[in-house]
């Protein structure tokens, strides 16, 4: 994915956050090669200010991947959205999912769940 590409698909994601609109199948897509990619790291930026509304649109999206493995890092990334929104019970179920999406359709968890869940707030609602 070019620069521009990853830029355009940013753009994308932060119009449909703020204009509340359904991610399509396109927009999955390009997320999941930018998830892939090396700026994986800007796309938690596209929630600035709407942390809550980019957890459930990342959600969206990777129920959109389906039972592809890079569907767990979206989920990952819809938690830490969640996170960033202090919906630490929301941010523990988005764990959940994507630990039972990669246990179903393989593919890794990225580390920054683990991280994620060493925080208390998040850890007491964790199934033990």
């Amino acid at each position: 994915m070019t620069h521009t590409d990853t830029l355009n698909t940013l753009s994308a994601l932060r119009t449909a956050l703020v204009e509340r609109t359904e991610p399509t199948a396109d927009l999955a897509e390009r997320t999941a090669t930018v998830l892939t990619g090396a700026h994986a790291r800007h796309l938690a930026g596209v929630a600035d200010r709407h942390e809550a509304r980019a957890a459930a649109l990342y959600e969206r999206i990777a129920t959109h991947l389906g039972p592809r493995p890079i569907a767990a890092a979206a989920y990952v990334l819809a938690a830490q959205c969640a996170f960033l929104a202090a919906d630490y019970r929301r941010t523990a179920a988005l764990l959940a999912d994507a630990e039972t999406h990669a246990a179903r359709h393989g593919g890794d968890v990225p580390p920054l769940a683990r991280l994620l869940k060493l925080d208390h707030r998040v850890s007491v609602h964790t199934a033990r």
